[in-house]
Protein backbone atom coordinates (compact mmCIF):
# COMPACT_ATOMS: atom_id res chain seq x y z
CA UNK A 1 0.00 0.00 0.00
CA UNK A 2 1.20 3.40 -1.16
CA UNK A 3 2.61 5.06 2.26
CA UNK A 4 2.29 8.76 3.13
CA UNK A 5 4.82 10.54 5.74
CA UNK A 6 3.63 13.61 7.37
CA UNK A 7 5.59 15.13 10.07
CA UNK A 8 4.48 18.67 12.25
CA UNK A 9 7.08 19.91 14.29
CA UNK A 10 7.20 22.49 16.17
CA UNK A 11 10.01 24.33 13.68
CA UNK A 12 8.28 23.53 11.13
CA UNK A 13 5.40 25.33 12.49
CA UNK A 14 6.45 28.66 13.08
CA UNK A 15 5.37 31.18 10.14
CA UNK A 16 5.90 34.27 12.01
CA UNK A 17 9.07 34.90 11.63
CA UNK A 18 9.05 34.98 7.94
CA UNK A 19 7.48 38.41 6.95
CA UNK A 20 7.39 40.04 10.58
CA UNK A 21 11.06 41.46 12.04
CA UNK A 22 12.26 44.13 14.40
CA UNK A 23 12.85 47.62 12.78
CA UNK A 24 14.81 50.21 13.99
CA UNK A 25 13.08 53.28 15.68
CA UNK A 26 14.78 56.48 15.61
CA UNK A 27 17.25 56.59 18.39
CA UNK A 28 18.87 56.78 20.83
CA UNK A 29 22.00 56.72 18.90
CA UNK A 30 23.95 54.90 22.23
CA UNK A 31 24.14 51.92 23.77
CA UNK A 32 21.14 51.09 25.53
CA UNK A 33 21.42 49.07 28.44
CA UNK A 34 17.67 49.49 30.29
CA UNK A 35 14.28 50.72 30.15
CA UNK A 36 11.42 51.51 32.60
CA UNK A 37 7.70 52.66 31.49
CA UNK A 38 5.47 54.98 33.37
CA UNK A 39 2.05 55.63 31.88
CA UNK A 40 2.98 58.82 29.86
CA UNK A 41 6.52 57.72 28.51
CA UNK A 42 9.26 54.75 27.91
CA UNK A 43 12.64 55.60 29.38
CA UNK A 44 15.84 54.40 28.40
CA UNK A 45 18.83 54.21 29.91
CA UNK A 46 22.55 54.47 28.17
CA UNK A 47 25.50 53.31 29.35
CA UNK A 48 28.46 55.16 27.51
CA UNK A 49 30.93 57.61 29.80
CA UNK A 50 30.52 60.08 27.24
CA UNK A 51 29.11 62.77 27.84
CA UNK A 52 25.40 63.87 27.00
CA UNK A 53 24.22 60.18 26.95
CA UNK A 54 22.47 59.70 30.40
CA UNK A 55 18.22 59.15 29.90
CA UNK A 56 15.97 59.57 26.64
CA UNK A 57 12.58 58.98 26.78
CA UNK A 58 9.56 58.65 24.01
CA UNK A 59 5.79 59.17 23.87
CA UNK A 60 5.15 57.77 20.87
CA UNK A 61 7.09 54.01 20.87
CA UNK A 62 10.37 54.67 19.55
CA UNK A 63 8.68 57.08 16.89
CA UNK A 64 11.11 60.09 18.36
CA UNK A 65 13.53 59.96 21.68
CA UNK A 66 13.63 63.06 23.72
CA UNK A 67 17.16 63.17 26.01
CA UNK A 68 16.85 64.27 29.58
CA UNK A 69 20.14 65.31 30.43
CA UNK A 70 20.41 67.69 33.33
CA UNK A 71 21.65 68.15 36.67
CA UNK A 72 24.61 65.18 36.76
CA UNK A 73 22.37 62.74 34.68
CA UNK A 74 24.37 62.62 31.81
CA UNK A 75 26.51 59.61 31.56
CA UNK A 76 26.35 55.47 32.21
CA UNK A 77 23.43 54.50 33.43
CA UNK A 78 23.46 51.40 34.90
CA UNK A 79 19.41 50.75 35.74
CA UNK A 80 16.16 52.67 35.41
CA UNK A 81 13.19 51.89 37.14
CA UNK A 82 9.66 53.88 38.09
CA UNK A 83 7.35 53.50 41.01
CA UNK A 84 4.03 54.89 39.21
CA UNK A 85 5.14 58.37 37.73
CA UNK A 86 7.89 58.45 39.31
CA UNK A 87 11.20 57.66 37.75
CA UNK A 88 14.42 56.33 38.77
CA UNK A 89 18.29 56.07 37.70
CA UNK A 90 21.36 54.44 39.34
CA UNK A 91 24.47 56.16 37.94
CA UNK A 92 27.66 54.95 39.27
CA UNK A 93 27.60 55.80 42.70
CA UNK A 94 24.31 57.65 42.99
CA UNK A 95 20.55 57.30 42.52
CA UNK A 96 18.60 60.13 41.02
CA UNK A 97 15.12 61.06 41.51
CA UNK A 98 12.64 62.49 39.03
CA UNK A 99 8.87 63.61 39.73
CA UNK A 100 8.19 65.27 36.49
CA UNK A 101 8.73 62.59 33.47
CA UNK A 102 12.68 63.14 33.36
CA UNK A 103 12.46 66.73 33.16
CA UNK A 104 14.18 67.06 36.19
CA UNK A 105 16.25 65.10 38.36
CA UNK A 106 17.46 65.22 42.12
CA UNK A 107 20.01 62.84 43.83
CA UNK A 108 18.60 60.61 46.31
CA UNK A 109 21.49 58.40 47.58
CA UNK A 110 21.68 59.44 51.52
CA UNK A 111 23.23 56.01 53.04
CA UNK A 112 24.15 53.72 50.22
CA UNK A 113 27.92 54.17 50.58
CA UNK A 114 30.05 55.27 47.90
CA UNK A 115 30.29 51.51 46.25
CA UNK A 116 28.64 51.75 42.44
CA UNK A 117 24.99 51.37 42.74
CA UNK A 118 24.57 48.56 39.35
CA UNK A 119 20.99 47.35 39.95
CA UNK A 120 17.26 48.72 41.34
CA UNK A 121 14.33 46.76 41.69
CA UNK A 122 10.87 47.18 43.33
CA UNK A 123 8.09 45.68 45.25
CA UNK A 124 5.10 47.37 44.88
CA UNK A 125 6.39 51.58 45.85
CA UNK A 126 9.30 49.75 47.92
CA UNK A 127 12.75 50.11 46.25
CA UNK A 128 15.64 47.74 46.16
CA UNK A 129 19.16 48.58 45.36
CA UNK A 130 22.16 46.72 45.01
CA UNK A 131 25.37 48.84 45.69
CA UNK A 132 27.88 47.88 48.12
CA UNK A 133 25.45 46.27 50.21
CA UNK A 134 21.43 45.49 49.61
CA UNK A 135 19.99 48.85 50.38
CA UNK A 136 15.61 49.42 51.04
CA UNK A 137 13.52 52.32 50.85
CA UNK A 138 10.02 53.16 51.39
CA UNK A 139 9.81 56.84 50.05
CA UNK A 140 11.11 56.81 46.61
CA UNK A 141 14.66 56.67 47.84
CA UNK A 142 14.23 59.97 49.79
CA UNK A 143 16.14 58.03 52.42
CA UNK A 144 17.89 54.26 52.02
CA UNK A 145 18.65 51.72 55.11
CA UNK A 146 21.19 49.32 54.45
CA UNK A 147 19.16 45.51 54.33
CA UNK A 148 22.62 43.65 54.73
CA UNK A 149 26.32 44.48 53.63
CA UNK A 150 27.39 43.44 50.54
CA UNK A 151 26.89 39.65 49.45
CA UNK A 152 30.34 38.25 49.59
CA UNK A 153 32.27 36.08 46.96
CA UNK A 154 32.61 37.24 43.38
CA UNK A 155 33.06 40.73 42.32
CA UNK A 156 30.44 43.33 41.49
CA UNK A 157 26.46 42.60 41.29
CA UNK A 158 25.31 42.42 37.81
CA UNK A 159 21.14 41.48 38.65
CA UNK A 160 18.79 41.66 41.09
CA UNK A 161 15.26 40.28 41.56
CA UNK A 162 12.75 40.76 44.30
CA UNK A 163 9.25 37.97 44.72
CA UNK A 164 7.79 39.00 48.21
CA UNK A 165 9.95 37.86 51.22
CA UNK A 166 12.40 36.57 48.51
CA UNK A 167 15.25 38.55 46.94
CA UNK A 168 18.04 37.19 44.27
CA UNK A 169 21.10 38.71 43.48
CA UNK A 170 23.23 37.78 40.47
CA UNK A 171 26.94 38.03 40.66
CA UNK A 172 29.44 38.87 37.86
CA UNK A 173 31.69 36.49 39.17
CA UNK A 174 29.91 34.94 41.99
CA UNK A 175 26.98 32.65 40.90
CA UNK A 176 23.35 33.60 42.29
CA UNK A 177 22.47 34.06 45.84
CA UNK A 178 19.07 34.43 47.48
CA UNK A 179 17.23 35.10 51.02
CA UNK A 180 14.31 33.70 51.67
CA UNK A 181 13.74 36.16 55.06
CA UNK A 182 13.43 39.70 53.18
CA UNK A 183 17.29 39.99 53.01
CA UNK A 184 18.12 39.38 56.79
CA UNK A 185 20.50 36.81 55.57
CA UNK A 186 21.60 35.09 52.41
CA UNK A 187 22.78 31.82 50.43
CA UNK A 188 24.18 30.78 47.47
CA UNK A 189 22.16 28.68 45.25
CA UNK A 190 24.11 28.15 42.13
CA UNK A 191 23.54 24.62 42.33
CA UNK A 192 23.97 23.51 38.10
CA UNK A 193 24.24 26.91 37.22
CA UNK A 194 27.71 27.37 35.30
CA UNK A 195 29.81 30.35 33.80
CA UNK A 196 30.55 33.56 35.70
CA UNK A 197 28.16 35.54 35.68
CA UNK A 198 24.45 35.56 36.73
CA UNK A 199 21.90 38.28 36.02
CA UNK A 200 18.19 38.87 36.18
CA UNK A 201 15.69 36.08 37.81
CA UNK A 202 11.79 35.89 36.25
CA UNK A 203 9.33 34.18 38.14
CA UNK A 204 6.37 32.50 36.05
CA UNK A 205 3.64 30.74 38.43
CA UNK A 206 6.21 28.76 40.46
CA UNK A 207 9.04 28.55 38.20
CA UNK A 208 12.30 30.58 38.30
CA UNK A 209 14.27 31.75 35.18
CA UNK A 210 17.56 33.06 35.05
CA UNK A 211 20.77 34.01 32.46
CA UNK A 212 23.94 33.45 32.40
CA UNK A 213 27.19 33.63 30.86
CA UNK A 214 26.32 30.19 29.26
CA UNK A 215 22.55 30.32 28.57
CA UNK A 216 18.93 30.29 30.02
CA UNK A 217 18.25 28.46 33.52
CA UNK A 218 14.77 26.70 34.97
CA UNK A 219 14.33 25.83 38.37
CA UNK A 220 11.38 24.00 39.25
CA UNK A 221 12.35 24.35 43.04
CA UNK A 222 12.28 27.96 43.90
CA UNK A 223 16.01 27.89 43.03
CA UNK A 224 17.29 25.10 44.54
CA UNK A 225 18.77 23.74 41.75
CA UNK A 226 18.78 24.79 38.17
CA UNK A 227 18.49 22.93 34.66
CA UNK A 228 20.00 24.51 31.73
CA UNK A 229 17.05 24.75 29.27
CA UNK A 230 19.17 26.31 25.88
CA UNK A 231 21.81 24.84 23.53
CA UNK A 232 24.09 27.49 21.48
CA UNK A 233 22.65 30.27 23.64
CA UNK A 234 25.76 32.60 24.37
CA UNK A 235 25.94 34.74 27.22
CA UNK A 236 22.49 36.12 28.41
CA UNK A 237 22.29 39.77 29.56
CA UNK A 238 18.42 39.89 30.18
CA UNK A 239 15.23 37.53 30.30
CA UNK A 240 11.47 39.42 30.81
CA UNK A 241 7.78 37.43 31.01
CA UNK A 242 5.16 39.08 28.93
CA UNK A 243 2.06 37.92 27.25
CA UNK A 244 2.35 34.33 27.95
CA UNK A 245 6.18 34.43 26.42
CA UNK A 246 9.57 34.54 27.98
CA UNK A 247 12.10 36.88 26.16
CA UNK A 248 15.96 37.02 26.36
CA UNK A 249 18.74 39.13 24.85
CA UNK A 250 21.73 37.36 24.75
CA UNK A 251 24.76 38.16 22.96
CA UNK A 252 24.11 36.64 19.67
CA UNK A 253 20.96 37.65 19.78
CA UNK A 254 17.19 37.45 20.83
CA UNK A 255 15.32 34.19 22.22
CA UNK A 256 11.67 33.58 22.82
CA UNK A 257 9.80 30.78 24.34
CA UNK A 258 6.55 29.82 24.12
CA UNK A 259 6.44 26.84 26.75
CA UNK A 260 7.24 28.14 30.09
CA UNK A 261 11.27 27.87 28.98
CA UNK A 262 11.27 24.10 28.15
CA UNK A 263 12.17 25.08 24.48
CA UNK A 264 13.87 28.92 23.10
CA UNK A 265 13.98 29.59 19.46
CA UNK A 266 15.84 33.08 17.86
CA UNK A 267 14.12 35.96 16.74
CA UNK A 268 16.47 38.00 14.75
CA UNK A 269 15.34 39.25 11.53
CA UNK A 270 15.96 42.54 10.72
CA UNK A 271 18.24 43.54 13.54
CA UNK A 272 21.51 45.48 13.05
CA UNK A 273 23.97 43.10 14.78
CA UNK A 274 23.08 40.18 17.33
CA UNK A 275 24.43 41.16 20.41
CA UNK A 276 22.07 42.59 22.13
CA UNK A 277 22.17 44.75 25.59
CA UNK A 278 18.66 44.16 27.34
CA UNK A 279 15.45 43.47 26.28
CA UNK A 280 12.02 45.05 27.55
CA UNK A 281 8.24 44.86 26.76
CA UNK A 282 5.40 47.60 27.02
CA UNK A 283 2.78 44.73 26.54
CA UNK A 284 2.33 45.55 22.88
CA UNK A 285 5.71 46.24 21.82
CA UNK A 286 9.05 44.53 22.15
CA UNK A 287 11.95 47.07 22.27
CA UNK A 288 15.65 45.67 22.02
CA UNK A 289 19.30 47.38 21.36
CA UNK A 290 21.96 45.69 19.69
CA UNK A 291 25.90 47.16 20.58
CA UNK A 292 26.25 50.49 19.11
CA UNK A 293 23.06 50.71 17.62
CA UNK A 294 19.83 52.19 17.99
CA UNK A 295 16.64 50.95 19.78
CA UNK A 296 14.73 48.25 17.71
CA UNK A 297 11.34 47.32 18.54
CA UNK A 298 8.87 44.30 17.10
CA UNK A 299 5.46 43.44 17.68
CA UNK A 300 4.42 40.84 20.45
CA UNK A 301 1.51 39.69 18.21
CA UNK A 302 4.46 38.12 15.53
CA UNK A 303 4.73 35.51 18.06
CA UNK A 304 2.40 32.19 17.84
CA UNK A 305 1.96 29.90 20.90
CA UNK A 306 2.41 26.42 19.07
CA UNK A 307 0.54 24.80 22.24
CA UNK A 308 3.20 21.90 23.01
CA UNK A 309 2.36 20.01 19.66
CA UNK A 310 4.96 17.34 18.82
CA UNK A 311 4.28 15.86 16.22
CA UNK A 312 1.20 13.59 13.67
CA UNK A 313 2.35 11.31 11.94
CA UNK A 314 0.09 9.77 9.15
CA UNK A 315 1.35 6.86 7.35
CA UNK A 316 0.00 3.74 4.84
CA UNK A 317 -3.01 6.04 4.50
CA UNK A 318 -5.18 5.52 1.42
CA UNK A 319 -7.06 8.74 1.81
CA UNK A 320 -7.74 10.73 4.89
CA UNK A 321 -10.32 14.11 4.65
CA UNK A 322 -10.18 16.89 6.88
CA UNK A 323 -12.78 19.36 5.88
CA UNK A 324 -15.28 22.22 7.17
CA UNK A 325 -12.80 22.57 9.98
CA UNK A 326 -12.54 25.75 11.54
CA UNK A 327 -9.77 25.00 14.68
CA UNK A 328 -7.96 21.73 15.22
CA UNK A 329 -6.02 22.49 18.18
CA UNK A 330 -3.99 19.18 19.45
CA UNK A 331 -2.64 20.89 22.87
CA UNK A 332 -0.24 18.31 25.11
CA UNK A 333 -0.37 15.13 21.69
CA UNK A 334 2.76 13.42 21.51
CA UNK A 335 1.49 11.59 18.17
CA UNK A 336 -1.85 10.30 16.59
CA UNK A 337 -1.34 7.33 14.11
CA UNK A 338 -3.35 6.44 11.38
CA UNK A 339 -2.57 3.25 8.60
CA UNK A 340 -4.33 0.86 7.10
CA UNK A 341 -7.36 2.54 6.80
CA UNK A 342 -10.28 1.75 4.21
CA UNK A 343 -13.06 2.61 5.70
CA UNK A 344 -14.49 4.13 9.17
CA UNK A 345 -18.37 4.39 9.01
CA UNK A 346 -20.68 4.92 12.20
CA UNK A 347 -23.95 5.39 11.26
CA UNK A 348 -27.53 4.35 12.86
CA UNK A 349 -25.83 4.93 16.07
CA UNK A 350 -26.93 4.25 19.71
CA UNK A 351 -24.91 6.45 21.42
CA UNK A 352 -22.68 9.07 21.10
CA UNK A 353 -20.79 10.59 24.27
CA UNK A 354 -17.75 12.08 24.15
CA UNK A 355 -17.28 14.00 27.60
CA UNK A 356 -15.68 11.95 30.11
CA UNK A 357 -17.34 9.02 28.84
CA UNK A 358 -16.08 4.95 29.67
CA UNK A 359 -17.51 3.85 26.44
CA UNK A 360 -18.99 4.74 22.84
CA UNK A 361 -21.34 2.06 21.83
CA UNK A 362 -22.11 1.74 17.79
CA UNK A 363 -24.24 -1.20 16.59
CA UNK A 364 -24.90 -2.24 12.98
CA UNK A 365 -22.95 0.74 11.75
CA UNK A 366 -22.42 1.38 8.08
CA UNK A 367 -21.89 5.31 8.57
CA UNK A 368 -21.02 7.88 10.89
CA UNK A 369 -22.01 11.71 9.98
CA UNK A 370 -21.82 14.20 12.46
CA UNK A 371 -24.44 16.97 11.93
CA UNK A 372 -23.92 20.65 12.17
CA UNK A 373 -21.00 19.60 15.28
CA UNK A 374 -19.13 22.77 16.37
CA UNK A 375 -16.78 21.29 18.67
CA UNK A 376 -16.14 17.35 19.17
CA UNK A 377 -14.09 17.34 22.35
CA UNK A 378 -12.59 13.67 23.56
CA UNK A 379 -11.19 14.16 27.38
CA UNK A 380 -9.34 11.71 28.87
CA UNK A 381 -8.61 8.99 26.61
CA UNK A 382 -6.09 6.11 26.17
CA UNK A 383 -7.00 4.43 23.77
CA UNK A 384 -9.59 4.41 20.45
CA UNK A 385 -9.46 1.31 18.70
CA UNK A 386 -12.02 0.76 15.64
CA UNK A 387 -11.61 -2.83 14.05
CA UNK A 388 -15.26 -3.11 12.55
CA UNK A 389 -16.17 -3.78 15.99
CA UNK A 390 -19.57 -2.63 17.91
CA UNK A 391 -17.41 -0.69 21.03
CA UNK A 392 -14.97 2.33 20.29
CA UNK A 393 -13.56 2.94 23.83
CA UNK A 394 -12.34 6.85 24.43
CA UNK A 395 -11.19 6.75 27.45
CA UNK A 396 -7.52 8.15 29.03
CA UNK A 397 -6.43 7.73 24.92
CA UNK A 398 -2.77 8.21 24.18
CA UNK A 399 -2.86 6.16 20.84
CA UNK A 400 -5.48 6.69 18.38
CA UNK A 401 -5.47 3.58 16.10
CA UNK A 402 -7.54 3.06 13.00
CA UNK A 403 -7.33 -0.12 10.68
CA UNK A 404 -8.55 -0.72 7.63
CA UNK A 405 -10.23 2.52 7.27
CA UNK A 406 -10.47 4.48 3.81
CA UNK A 407 -11.80 7.75 4.67
CA UNK A 408 -11.62 9.68 8.03
CA UNK A 409 -13.81 12.78 8.10
CA UNK A 410 -13.48 15.66 11.28
CA UNK A 411 -15.50 18.35 11.17
CA UNK A 412 -14.66 21.35 13.51
CA UNK A 413 -13.13 19.85 15.74
CA UNK A 414 -11.52 21.37 18.94
CA UNK A 415 -9.75 20.18 21.74
CA UNK A 416 -8.01 21.91 24.72
CA UNK A 417 -7.42 18.90 27.38
CA UNK A 418 -3.90 17.89 29.01
CA UNK A 419 -3.38 14.13 28.21
CA UNK A 420 -2.06 11.63 31.33
CA UNK A 421 1.66 10.94 30.95
CA UNK A 422 2.94 7.29 30.90
CA UNK A 423 6.05 5.72 31.43
CA UNK A 424 6.75 2.11 30.38
CA UNK A 425 9.72 -0.17 31.70
CA UNK A 426 11.64 -2.90 30.26
CA UNK A 427 12.92 -5.34 30.98
CA UNK A 428 11.29 -6.27 33.92
CA UNK A 429 11.98 -8.79 35.50
CA UNK A 430 15.67 -7.23 35.25
CA UNK A 431 19.26 -8.05 36.00
CA UNK A 432 21.48 -5.73 34.38
CA UNK A 433 20.46 -2.98 32.83
CA UNK A 434 16.54 -0.82 33.68
CA UNK A 435 15.08 1.14 30.39
CA UNK A 436 12.77 3.86 31.13
CA UNK A 437 10.72 4.63 27.73
CA UNK A 438 7.49 7.00 27.40
CA UNK A 439 6.07 8.27 23.77
CA UNK A 440 5.73 11.62 25.57
CA UNK A 441 9.24 12.35 25.96
CA UNK A 442 8.52 15.98 25.38
CA UNK A 443 6.43 16.60 28.05
CA UNK A 444 8.78 14.96 30.19
CA UNK A 445 11.74 16.90 30.37
CA UNK A 446 11.25 18.47 33.63
CA UNK A 447 9.91 15.22 35.01
CA UNK A 448 11.99 13.14 37.72
CA UNK A 449 12.82 9.11 37.65
CA UNK A 450 12.66 7.92 41.53
CA UNK A 451 13.01 4.20 42.33
CA UNK A 452 12.57 3.03 45.80
CA UNK A 453 12.94 -0.22 47.51
CA UNK A 454 10.82 -2.05 49.57
CA UNK A 455 11.46 -0.18 52.43
CA UNK A 456 10.82 2.81 51.12
CA UNK A 457 14.13 4.33 50.57
CA UNK A 458 15.04 6.11 47.76
CA UNK A 459 17.63 4.05 46.14
CA UNK A 460 17.95 6.16 42.47
CA UNK A 461 16.79 9.25 40.80
CA UNK A 462 17.11 11.24 37.66
CA UNK A 463 15.79 14.10 35.43
CA UNK A 464 14.04 12.34 32.26
CA UNK A 465 16.73 14.17 30.27
CA UNK A 466 16.63 11.16 27.50
CA UNK A 467 14.20 8.69 25.63
CA UNK A 468 14.56 5.49 27.00
CA UNK A 469 16.14 6.66 29.94
CA UNK A 470 18.82 4.11 31.22
CA UNK A 471 20.14 2.82 34.49
CA UNK A 472 22.94 -0.03 35.49
CA UNK A 473 21.20 -2.08 38.16
CA UNK A 474 24.28 -2.53 40.10
CA UNK A 475 24.56 1.29 41.10
CA UNK A 476 21.89 1.00 43.45
CA UNK A 477 19.85 -2.59 43.77
CA UNK A 478 20.08 -6.31 44.00
CA UNK A 479 17.31 -8.81 43.84
CA UNK A 480 14.27 -8.45 45.72
CA UNK A 481 10.92 -5.67 44.65
CA UNK A 482 11.18 -2.02 43.87
CA UNK A 483 8.83 0.84 42.89
CA UNK A 484 9.51 3.47 40.41
CA UNK A 485 7.52 6.78 40.62
CA UNK A 486 7.43 9.45 38.06
CA UNK A 487 7.88 12.79 39.60
CA UNK A 488 6.35 16.35 37.67
CA UNK A 489 7.65 19.69 38.35
CA UNK A 490 5.70 20.01 41.23
CA UNK A 491 6.49 16.98 42.92
CA UNK A 492 3.15 15.33 42.49
CA UNK A 493 3.36 11.40 41.41
CA UNK A 494 1.75 10.92 38.16
CA UNK A 495 2.55 7.35 38.35
CA UNK A 496 4.17 3.92 40.01
CA UNK A 497 5.48 1.11 38.25
CA UNK A 498 6.30 -1.97 40.25
CA UNK A 499 9.99 -3.27 39.51
CA UNK A 500 11.90 -6.91 39.93
CA UNK A 501 15.17 -7.38 39.92
CA UNK A 502 16.60 -10.20 39.58
CA UNK A 503 20.55 -11.08 39.28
Amino acid sequence: MKSIYIYIFSLAILPFCLNAQWTITSGPARPTVCFAKNSNYIFSGTSSAASFNGVYRTSNQGASWASLNSNDVTYSIADIITVGEAVLVAQSNQIFLSLDNGDNWSSVSSNIGTGFITCLAKRGSELFAAGQGIYYSNNLGLTWSTVIPFVSTGGGNSGLSVFGDTIFVGKTAGGLWRSVNNGSAFSNVSSGLTGTGVTNVVKVGNIHFVGSSTGIYRSTNAGNSWQLVTQNVGPVNNIIATQDFLFAAADNGAFFSYDNGLHWFGANDGLANNQLTTIFSDNEFLYTCPLQSSVYKRSITDFVSLSDTCDVIVYDTTNVTIYDTTTVIQNDTNFVDVFDTTLVTLFDTVVINQFDTTYVSVFDTTLVVEFDTVYTNVFDTTEVAIYDTTIIFEYDTVLVTVDDTLIINTLITSGNQSLPIRVKIYPNPANFELFIESDQFSLLQAHQVKIFNSLGQLVFEQYFTENPLSTFIGNWGGNGIYFLHLIDPSGNTLEIKKIVLQN
